[in-house]
């Protein structure tokens, strides 16, 4: 179980997505995690043991991780979204 959950944190930052998915674009502009686009097992594997030994980037990555949520999707921002939406009508 311990092994289980520790992994899955690492797994945030390790994308498995399409080539030329928007999703991709977003995770390394906003360098919030790493993306592959392959579809070979010994390369996706290399990346996950890669970000399993850079803790330091893992840390960098959570912070930018948090500030990306909040600026797209907090609660706030969507107030913002609304007021601003509404204040064409005003």
């Amino acid at each position: 179980m311990y092994i289980k959950c520790s992994l899955s944190f690492y797994f945030k930052y390790l994308a498995k997505i399409n080539k030329d998915n928007d999703l991709a674009v977003l995770i390394e502009k906003e360098e919030v995690g790493h993306v592959y686009t392959g579809n070979e097992i010994n390369e996706f594997q290399q990346l996950a043991e890669k970000l399993i030994d850079n803790k330091g980037e893992l840390k960098i990555m959570a912070e930018r991780s948090y500030a990306l949520s909040y600026r797209m999707f907090s609660s706030d921002q969507a107030a913002r979204q609304i007021v601003n939406s509404l204040s064409i009508y005003l």
